[in-house]
């Protein structure tokens, strides 16, 4: 979750203070969350996933395990 995390925010251009403050959160601790120092709970995964969402318009993630992933090859 935290690569994920990470990877998103980096593809997308938006800083950890972006984040950190739609969900309530110090930087430093959103930091901690993304560098694996501090856990970051499914909650706040769904919540910063929710964040992206509601950012970017064309953005949506999957929860479901079952689906299967399509390959781009």
């Amino acid at each position: 979750m935290r690569a994920y995390s990470k990877w998103i925010r980096d593809a997308f251009y938006i800083g950890q203070s972006e984040i950190a403050t739609s969900l309530g959160i110090s930087i430093g601790t959103y930091s901690k969350m993304e560098q694996g120092t501090k856990i970051m709970r499914d909650e706040d995964f769904k919540a910063i996933i929710h964040f992206y969402e509601m950012k970017k318009g064309s953005y949506s993630f999957c929860f479901d395990e079952k689906k299967e992933r399509k390959r781009m090859d």
